[in-house]
């Protein structure tokens, strides 16, 4: 900066004063300085002296003076002070080169403005963040307690017996695991403990079933002890009347009281125990020679059982009632000459089977159908157990069949087959292996 110096005279020249202002100083000065709204900066040389005021500001000598102290004593030149009424703070900073001091005054007030609108916004900003955080974790806690909760009130209703699953809505999480893991257990329980009432009942029908089987065979031994009228009564009886027959000579006689005295003796007696096949066949033999005498006519029965197999064992008193149940209802209008009765006997895929077949009148179908089904029920016909009267065919089909069932089991028993007006084949099932019998 140059300008001319003038004497008295306004013409007169007197020379030049310049003065050089080295920049980089001055940009250390007032570098990075904010100055604000409300404030100003003015210069002051090295005595104290204002070299620049602000307009409007007039602060007087001796408040420089003051404010020119508290520079020269502040350490960091930074400090506040009351300056013209008004609380305001100091910066200072001095040129090396010309040691001159800017300093720079701003209101506290400003100053502290931005403070107070940080703090306010920090506030709200946190009292939303802190709201937002309660609700979030209120409806993270409120998705973790309320499946625990439900849980927990379906585990008190499983412990009371109440079967309860809990709805699972495609939770991958560890709770949609756990309810998931509990919803198995239940139904697990749930099956285990319906196979438990499933066993005890069955374990209880079955203790019922052999209830019934031992009435059963009771009723067929008292059955069969309905035929012991005094044996040695008849007996006795028996010869009597056979002495009487020889004496007078009579063959026929005879005959039919040894035969009825070797049946009477083969029927009383009173358990189920094993014979063999001709024990069986020649128990109907006996039956023959006292049927023909009745009907005073004689029919032969076709026996073609392989020699071989007449030793297998059997149950006793099942065979020769078949054999009057043909004779009592096969053929109802008379014995023709074309008729027949056929007694075999087989063995092969584990049974061993006695076949008694005739071509009598045979049986209509709701009848046949009638004796199947009580054949499936393994029960002895009522009829058979009434008080005597319209017992029909010894001691019946169906007390054959459940002897059978007593002595080998529910699987063997009596099969009936038959045509209507073509005849009727009824089969006795037993066991290959009829030397196992369980007595």
């Amino acid at each position: 900066m140059a300008r001319k110096v003038r004497g008295a005279a306004y013409d007169e020249f007197k020379g030049i004063v310049a003065i050089e202002f080295k920049l980089q100083e001055l940009a250390k000065i007032w570098d990075r300085v904010n100055i604000g709204k409300e404030g100003y900066f003015f210069i002051l040389d090295e005595s104290g002296h204002a070299i620049y005021l602000p307009p409007n500001v007039n602060p007087g000598e001796e408040a420089l003076k003051e404010l020119s102290d508290r520079l020269s004593t502040s350490d960091n030149k930074v400090f506040t002070s009351k300056f013209n009424g008004e609380n305001r703070m100091f910066v200072a900073r001095q040129s090396d080169y010309s040691k001159w001091q800017l300093v720079v005054s701003m209101p506290v007030q400003e100053l502290r403005k931005p403070i107070s609108t940080i703090r306010t916004t920090t506030i709200a900003v946190g009292g939303i963040v802190l709201v937002l955080a309660l609700y979030l974790a209120y409806r993270f806690g409120r998705s973790i307690l309320a499946p625990i909760r439900e849980l927990k009130d379906s585990m008190r209703e499983t412990e009371k017996g109440n079967w309860q699953h809990i709805e699972e809505i495609g939770r991958t999480d560890e709770i949609g695991g756990l309810i998931h893991s509990y919803n198995l257990m239940v139904t697990r329980l749930s099956q285990m403990i319906d196979k438990v009432y499933a066993a005890e009942l069955q374990q209880q029908k079955d203790a019922l079933q052999i209830q019934e089987a031992e009435l059963e065979r009771h009723r067929a031994e008292f059955q069969t002890l309905q035929m012991q009228i005094n044996p040695h009564f008849l007996y006795n009886t028996l010869e009597t009347i056979n002495c009487y027959a020889i004496v007078q000579d009579s063959h026929e006689i005879t005959e039919m009281v040894e035969a009825m005295a070797f049946m009477l003796r083969y029927s009383i007696q009173t358990n189920l125990e094993e014979i063999t096949v001709a024990n069986e066949l020649n128990h109907v033999r006996n039956y023959m020679i006292i049927l023909q005498h009745r009907i005073d006519r004689e029919f032969e029965i076709e026996v073609i059982i392989p020699p071989s197999l007449l030793l297998e064992k059997m149950v006793r008193l099942t065979l020769q009632p078949v054999v009057e149940n043909i004779f009592q209802h096969a053929f109802p209008n008379g014995i023709e000459p074309h008729h027949y009765i056929q007694i075999d006997a087989r063995k092969g895929d584990g049974l061993f089977q006695v076949i008694v077949e005739d071509n009598g009148a045979g049986m209509a179908p709701e009848r046949l159908q009638q004796l199947q089904e009580r054949l499936k029920l393994n029960r002895l016909s009522d009829e058979e157990f009434g008080k005597g009267s319209g017992r029909r065919g010894g001691i019946g089909l169906m007390n054959v069949h459940r002897r059978i069932q007593m002595v080998f089991g529910e699987q063997y028993g009596l099969q009936v087959e038959s045509v209507w007006g073509q005849g009727s084949r009824m089969i006795l099932n037993m066991p290959e292996l009829s030397n196992q019998m369980k007595i």
